[in-house]
């Protein structure tokens, strides 16, 4: 199942056939159109506690898988806010996806 847009999907598939900076600018792009830095870090958030109390992973009690699910989160909300601030996107705007 795949729930992205099929523009997004097209430059998805083709980025990672054929390598190329325009697909993957879009593909950052349309992040930030639906997401602040400040709201990807919450989704973000929401995904890794979730994936932490989850009964579908026999694993998580052991220090070193909980310890590597928290690198993969403060590593992925680091690239968020760096790709952002390389972007020149406030930290906290309004989605696309909110209500005024």
């Amino acid at each position: 199942m795949n729930t992205l847009p099929a523009e997004i999907q097209e430059h998805f598939y083709t980025l990672k056939a054929t390598p190329n900076k325009d697909d993957a600018k879009a593909i950052v792009e349309e992040f930030f159109k639906e997401y602040s830095p400040d709201e990807a870090e919450r989704e973000l958030w929401l995904l890794f506690t979730g994936a932490l109390t989850s009964h579908h992973f026999p694993n998580i009690h052991l220090p070193e898988e909980r310890y590597c699910m928290l690198h993969f989160f403060e590593f992925m909300k680091a690239l968020i806010h760096a790709v952002a601030v390389m972007k020149n996107i406030p930290a906290e705007t309004v989605s696309a996806a909110q209500d005024p």
